[in-house]
């Protein structure tokens, strides 16, 4: 008996997740939430933003933006709090490649599910849904993720 309630529940997550992976429905409260990570150029010099974002499962590919162009992507963060995309960051006379975790789950979660983040040459910065403003800036990481 407790192996069919079990498998019953756990037939019933599978579904759940399913529609919510289609959009149908929003998840069970226990799943985390989607997320959106949207990258604009805005380097002061103007000129091209490479950009290679990934996981440690998922590589969104390398990505050039022109100056104020953006990319997003959408992921759904594990349940353990251990989600991060770290990126490459390059442009010309930029001093050369600059690396940053552009989505830290622990860091980001709980203040933004479209997670709005604008390049320049001194900083990422994330947009702030509190001052309307890009003012959460973060010094670019020490050395290669």
């Amino acid at each position: 008996m407790l192996t069919r309630v079990a498998v019953a529940i756990a037939l019933s997550l599978v579904a759940a997740v399913a529609k919510a992976e289609d959009g149908e429905v929003e998840p069970a409260g226990f799943l985390p939430k989607k997320t959106t990570v949207t990258i604009t150029n805005r380097l002061e010099s103007q000129v091209e933003l490479t950009v290679h974002c990934k996981s440690k499962d998922d590589d969104i590919g390398v990505k050039v933006l022109s100056y104020n162009q953006e990319f997003g992507f959408h992921f759904r963060a594990n349940i353990f709090f251990t989600t991060r995309f770290y990126g490459s960051f390059e442009w010309p006379d930029g001093g050369g490649i600059h690396w940053f975790d552009i989505y830290k789950q622990n860091r980001d979660y709980s203040v933004c599910k479209d997670c709005q983040w604008i390049v320049k040459s001194l900083s990422p910065c994330r947009f702030n849904d509190v001052t309307k403003a890009y003012d959460v800036c973060y010094e670019w990481n020490k050395s290669k993720v």
